[in-house]
């Protein structure tokens, strides 16, 4: 395979993180607000090695690079979900080689274009296996005391490694308007065919040489899954899904709700009669859901209009849907700032649509609607590192109710959701209403994932 380019990114690495806070709801914050959490064990999902080599002019492998990952199927991509170690071996026959350095490379990065591959690296993290100054490559106890090595390499050798990607990295900037250092949490690997931007990992073997002697790069990419977890429904949610009974709307289950402000809805039906409306949506909380499962929607319309009520709480008439905003910047870093339109982009789709039925009774004057907006597996989850982001909102469009003409052309409100990759704890959420297959965001996803019990 082609060697990945050598990495000099202009965002430095300054620290490393290995624990992992569980931010407070507050939306200025930065990372991301939801609970951030690992798997307890990975040793109850199957491991797939994979196998890579270099050939020599007899075309025969002189390197010889192994590991394990989550994906299903040795072809695959390798999978790697937060918290895994990367454990293989490397292996190399070589004959009197000027060999230096053995190092196992794991490098992420964010590409914007083939100009810039190498000014959005993230992360660069370098294990080393062997190299001279630990002495004898043979030996069973390399030191980084023992005699400098000083002989050329002959004949097989076999080094085995295991290491952890953070699952924090703190970044300095570059940037015109901000040189402060950020922590961000590991980006998802992201590429899909309509977006211009791609979030890469790599991981390969460098085996390096003295002077003007060429080295060489032995390795692939990686599927990078965050370990994103929902904080538990309430107590009367985890009971219904428990019962199989309905969901209790925020009348009776105040805490598992959060209700937005009221949506004041004006037309005319008939094109001759104005009309007015209120709505309020009320979306289950907390604001944090697992891919594969769905958000909880409670809508209520209020008109003193009986005729005006009946027809826009009709079911189909709420037009609600999920909303994925890809953001990035294409400018290189010492030109980039946070202006909006200096060379920033967007790419945005809907992934998903709520499908509403009839709730319980209202007063004469309201009428309530209760439904759901399914979630794709697919779905890549909220995100943010750098100059790019995964986000999510929940958007009321005006309404679409026959007879009626609405006198707002632009969205009605918004409210930002996170998207996770766990279940949250407890039994899993249940969905509703049949399953839905407009799936905007997945369709043109070029990766394919091993599965675990564990995520959605």
């Amino acid at each position: 395979m082609d060697a990945p380019p050598s990495i000099d990114p202009i965002f430095s690495a300054l620290s490393l993180e290995s624990g992992l806070p569980i931010y407070e709801t507050n939306r200025d914050r930065d990372p991301p607000l939801y609970r951030h959490t690992r798997l307890e064990s990975t040793s109850t999902r199957e491991r797939t090695e994979h196998v890579y080599n270099l050939m020599n002019n007899k075309d025969q492998p002189w390197a010889t690079l192994k590991f394990h990952s989550a994906a299903r199927h040795p072809d695959h991509v390798p999978v790697l979900f937060e918290g895994d170690a990367i454990t293989g071996t490397l292996e190399i026959n070589v004959n009197k080689d000027h060999i230096t350095d053995v190092l196992i490379v794991a490098a992420g990065r964010i590409v914007t274009s083939v100009e810039d591959y190498d000014s959005g690296v993230f992360l660069n993290l370098s294990h080393i296996v062997w190299s001279r100054s630990m002495g004898d490559p043979r030996s069973s106890t390399p030191s980084e005391t023992a005699p400098l090595y000083t002989e050329k390499l002959h004949g097989r050798y076999f080094w085995p490694f295991t290491f952890t990607l953070p699952r924090q990295i703190t970044l300095s900037s570059n940037s015109i308007s901000s040189s402060a250092e950020k922590t961000f949490y590991l980006p998802p690997s992201f590429l899909e065919r309509n977006t211009r931007v791609s979030v890469q990992y790599d991981i390969y073997a460098h085996i390096r040489r003295g002077k003007f002697r060429p080295n060489s790069k032995l390795g692939t990419i990686l599927l990078y899954v965050p370990c994103i977890k929902p904080e538990p429904p309430s107590a009367l949610r985890q009971l219904a899904y428990q019962e199989g009974s309905p969901i209790l709307g925020p009348d009776i289950d105040p805490d598992g709700w959060k209700t937005l402000k009221p949506i004041f809805i004006n037309g005319t039906i008939f094109r001759n009669r104005s009309v007015d409306a209120k709505c309020t949506l009320s979306l289950a909380k907390p604001l944090c859901y697992t891919r594969g499962t769905a958000i909880p929607c409670v809508m209520v319309i209020e008109s003193s209009d009986e005729q005006a009520l009946d027809l826009l709480s009709s079911p189909r008439a709420a037009v609600v849907r999920l909303q994925r905003r890809v953001t990035y910047n294409t400018e290189a870093e010492t030109r980039r700032t946070h202006i909006a339109g200096k060379g920033w982009g967007a790419a945005v789709d809907y992934p998903g649509t709520a499908v509403f039925w009839p709730g319980p009774a209202c007063d004469g004057t309201g009428r309530r609607l209760d439904g759901e907006i399914q979630l794709s597996k697919h779905l890549k989850p909220s995100s943010k590192v750098m100059h790019f982001s995964i986000t999510y909102n929940v958007v009321v469009f005006p309404f679409e109710a026959i007879a009626f003409y609405s006198a707002n052309k632009d969205p009605l409100l918004t409210e930002k959701v996170e998207i996770g990759t766990l279940y949250a704890q407890g039994l899993r959420p249940k969905a509703y209403s049949p399953p839905t297959y407009s799936d905007s965001s997945s369709r043109g996803s070029r990766f394919t994932i091993g599965g675990s019990s564990d995520f959605a």
